[in-house]
């Protein structure tokens, strides 16, 4: 990603980190272009391998029995301002909205954010 974006998503919702599979989402369209049950992490790491981004990591923190979810791509850092009962739950919220941003990106075809 350009180095002109701050990457933060702040104002929506925050996910959360487990080491359970993935919640499944419809409506995501695979590599072929057939309908497919994809999550919305295996989306925006699949993005990212395409478009020769590094890999997003994930990261959460627990507050007051709620969490606190980030994704870092490359060296930006993206999150919501929100918490969630459980951390795929926020992982899952946060790589949608970090996925619609990337893609947008794309097709600004400038990659820096407007003022």
């Amino acid at each position: 990603m350009p180095s002109g974006c701050t990457g933060d998503l702040k104002g929506t919702e925050v996910l959360q980190s487990s080491t359970r599979t993935p919640t499944v989402s419809e409506g995501q369209v695979n590599n072929a272009g057939d309908e497919a049950k994809t999550s919305h992490v295996e989306a925006l790491i699949e993005y990212c391998i395409r478009n020769g981004s590094s890999t997003p990591s994930f990261h959460e923190e627990q507050e007051q029995g709620m969490f606190k979810v980030w994704i870092i791509v490359g060296k930006e850092r993206f999150e919501l301002r929100r918490t969630y009962r459980t951390v795929e739950e926020g992982r899952q919220r946060v790589a949608k909205q970090v996925l619609a941003r990337l893609r947008s990106q794309k097709n600004d075809g400038s990659g820096a954010e407007r003022s």
